[in-house]
Parts: C-alpha cells; sequence; structure tokens
C-alpha cells in the first residue's frame, strides 16, 4: 500500500507542477488574473501530494519510498506532451523508459 501512496504523492506532484506551468503562461502574456487560479490549483496539488507523502514515509523506509520520486520525471514529461502540447521525443521517451526500469529494480531490490 505504500507504494501506491507513493506513486499517487508523484501524480499529485507532477499535476502541481504543469497547473503551476499554466499559471505562470498567463504572466508572460501580461494577464495577471486568470492565471492565479491555476497557480493556486499547483499549490493545493502540491500540498496534497506532500501531505500523502508523510504517510508514505510512516509506511516505508525513506530508502524504499525515495527512489518512486523518480516517476515526477515520468508524468511530468507525460502530462507536458498531452496536456501543454510539448513534443515528446525519442530521447525523453528513452529517458522515461530507463527511470521505469531503475525505479522498478531499485524497488525490487530493497524489496
Amino acid at each position: 500500500m505504500g507504494y501506491i501512496l507513493a506513486v499517487i504523492s508523484s501524480l499529485l506532484g507532477s499535476t502541481g507542477q504543469i497547473c503551476l506551468k499554466i499559471g505562470v503562461g498567463h504572466y508572460t502574456s501580461g494577464q495577471v488574473w486568470p492565471g492565479i487560479g491555476k497557480i493556486l490549483l499547483g499549490v493545493l496539488f502540491y500540498a496534497l501530494g506532500f501531505g500523502l507523502w508523510l504517510i508514505v514515509l510512516s509506511k516505508l523506509p525513506l530508502s524504499n519510498a525515495y527512489p518512486v520520486l523518480a516517476l515526477n520525471l515520468v508524468f511530468v514529461l507525460l502530462g507536458s506532451a498531452v496536456v501543454l502540447g510539448e513534443p515528446l521525443t525519442p530521447a525523453k521517451v528513452t529517458g522515461i523508459s530507463l527511470i521505469v526500469v531503475g525505479v522498478w529494480i531499485a524497488s525490487a531490490a530493497l524489496g
């Protein structure tokens, strides 16, 4: 159960990051108020992820839980491609694959 919560925490943090990116995009275009809602939503997702992470730390050893946070990179790259329309290049796909395999190996090695 601890690993599932760690993945959900990672998803919440990654979602927060995408919300923040959308929110600050309004600032660069000179529109202040439309971006505030997305920024606050991003902060909310981060806060939820942080709260869940505290639960994860109470259930798993840090050395087992922390490698799961590498999935943040995977979730942000995929979310950026889907939500923000950023390109998902072969190099990024290769990197994502290596991260997923690395997390799997680390988790299996740690028990």
